[in-house]
């Protein structure tokens, strides 16, 4: 097993510093009030130190989430399995909430929800999920050489976008947890997964011109 070097510790302290305090100063202030130097003081850094971590207070709102994608690009490029796009991705994401504890769990719906509420935030969001689903791709293109690269994007386009209804419809549960996250998750998975199933049958079903 790999030991962790004091360097790395205090890095990742640091970085979990910076998202602790920008969770409690939006649930205490808003977004809006919420400043880079305010980050900076609850999390006991300079601003230097802020910046060297994220870009912009938006980027510590889906720093959560990013780690999540991480897992699941993990998992995927682990997993020897083939199948249909939608299906791989989707139980990635599945298996991916179970490298996270239930603190994470807590922390993550604060971010989510402010994610979901402000448009700013939302498109840094979006930007993730994009980069994400082209993480998902080089994964996959090793194993795909018969698929058209438009019809594998697609896949992973709708994959990614599944994972975020899902997780808005987790949100509102009164108390979200990981078990309601993964069944909602491989919901919206098989849904996606069938409807792939229709169209790749009304398609070889179709006369040839």
């Amino acid at each position: 097993m790999e030991v962790m070097g004091l360097r790395e510790r205090r890095r990742i302290q640091t970085r979990e510093a910076i998202i602790g305090a920008t969770l409690d100063l939006c649930a205490q202030r808003g977004f809006g009030a919420t400043t880079v130097d305010a980050i900076a003081e609850r999390a006991d850094v300079s601003r230097r130190t802020f910046f060297r971590f994220f870009p912009t207070k938006e980027n510590v709102l889906i720093a959560l989430e990013s780690d999540f994608f991480d897992a699941a690009v993990d998992v995927l490029s682990g997993s020897g399995r083939t199948g249909l796009v939608i299906e791989l991705v989707g139980e990635a994401l599945v298996e991916a909430t179970t490298r996270f504890d239930d603190e994470w769990c807590a922390r993550f719906v604060e971010a989510a929800r402010v994610i979901d509420e402000i448009p700013a935030v939302e498109a840094v969001g979006l930007e993730l999920c994009a980069r994400t689903a082209g993480r998902l791709r080089e994964v996959l293109r090793p194993r795909e050489d018969r698929t058209p690269d438009h019809v594998v994007e697609l896949a992973l386009e709708s994959a990614v976008s599944g994972w975020r209804l899902a997780r808005r419809r987790w949100l509102r549960h009164d108390n979200p947890g990981f078990a309601e996250l993964r069944e909602l998750v491989r919901e919206h998975v098989d849904a996606l997964a069938a409807a792939a199933a229709l169209v790749a049958t009304a398609t070889e079903s179709r006369p040839a011109p």
